[in-house]
C-alpha cells in the first residue's frame, strides 16, 4: 500500500472556511503547523506539498509548484497581520524619535520581510528600526494569525494592520500564502486535492465555520465574520500583480542590513 501523500496546511483560523468546504481526502494526510514550519518542512522534503509563505515563494520558487491558484489573499487591512506597541501606545512611538526596536514572530517569513520592506520603503520613520527576538527588549510587536486577531478585538490600544500598510504603498492585494507542490511531483498525483482546494476557494464555507471560530478565539462573532470576509483564497490576476510586487521589492532588501534580526 502507498504511503498517504503529506500536506501542510496552515494551523490559523484563516484558513478553516477553505478546508470547511472541501471533501474527504483519504489519500492524504494532512499535517497542521505555523507558516515558518509549513516553510521548512515542505523545502526540506518532509511535506509533499502544501501552503508556504509568500517570502518563502519568493525565494524558492525553482523549488516549487504553484498548484490551483490558490493561497491566503487580502486586499487592505487583514486584521490578523499587525504592529503594536509594547511599552507605550504605537502613535506615541512613532511620532517620537527614540529607536523602534520590534520582537519579531518565529512564526512567520512574510510578515517579517513585509515589515522589513515597509520600514526601508514606505514609512518615513522606518530608519529608526531595528529587529530583536527577545520580547523585553522590544518597544513594537509583531503578530499574527489568531494571536494577531484577538489583540485586533480585544486591545483598547491602536494597531498598525500590515495589510492597510501594503495597499497604502504598492496599491495590491497581499499574498500571504501559496498552495505549492515540491517540483519534481507530478501534478496529477494531487489532482483530486487540487481539484477541491480550487472549488473550494471559490465557495468557501464562512459562514458554517465562523460561530466556533469565534467561540474558541473568545471574540465576538460578527467581527469573526466581518474578518473572514477579508480574507480570500483565489490568486486571481490582480493578486498575482501583487505577488510579484512584493517578491520585487522584498529582492531590493539586503541580506545585511541595519533592520537586520538581532540575537538581543
Amino acid at each position: 500500500m502507498s504511503r498517504k501523500l503529506k500536506i501542510g496546511i496552515l494551523e490559523y483560523g484563516n484558513i478553516a472556511p477553505l478546508l470547511a468546504a472541501m471533501p474527504p481526502l483519504d489519500r492524504f494526510q494532512f499535517v497542521p503547523g505555523v507558516p515558518s514550519q509549513l516553510n521548512q518542512w515542505l523545502l526540506r522534503g518532509s511535506l509533499d506539498a502544501g501552503f508556504v509563505s509568500t517570502a518563502q515563494w519568493c525565494t524558492h520558487r525553482s523549488l516549487l509548484t504553484h498548484a490551483g491558484g490558490v493561497g491566503i489573499v487580502s486586499h487592505g487591512s487583514v486584521e490578523s497581520v499587525v504592529l503594536l506597541g509594547t511599552r507605550a501606545p504605537l502613535e506615541e512611538l512613532i511620532a517620537g524619535t527614540t529607536p523602534l526596536a520590534v520582537h519579531v514572530t518565529p512564526a512567520s517569513a512574510t510578515s517579517v520581510a513585509l515589515t522589513r520592506i515597509l520600514a526601508r520603503e514606505f514609512w518615513t520613520w522606518g530608519n529608526r528600526v531595528t529587529f530583536v527576538k527577545n520580547l523585553k527588549f522590544a518597544n513594537l510587536r509583531l503578530l499574527i494569525g489568531d494571536e494577531a486577531l484577538i489583540a485586533n478585538q480585544s486591545s483598547t490600544e491602536s494597531l498598525l494592520d500590515l495589510g492597510e500598510e501594503w495597499l497604502a504603498f504598492s496599491g495590491e492585494s497581499m499574498v500571504w500564502a501559496i498552495f505549492c507542490i515540491r517540483r519534481g511531483f507530478p501534478i496529477s498525483e494531487f489532482q483530486d486535492l487540487v481539484d477541491s482546494l480550487r472549488r473550494a476557494a471559490g465557495a468557501p464555507d464562512r459562514t458554517g465555520v465562523a460561530p466556533g471560530l469565534a467561540l474558541r478565539l473568545g471574540i465576538d462573532l460578527e467581527a469573526t465574520r466581518s474578518y473572514l470576509d477579508r480574507i480570500r483564497y483565489e490568486i486571481d490576476t490582480s493578486a498575482v500583480v501583487g505577488l510579484e510586487t512584493f517578491c520585487r521589492a522584498q529582492g531590493r532588501i539586503p541580506t545585511k542590513t541595519p533592520s537586520s534580526v538581532i540575537e538581543a
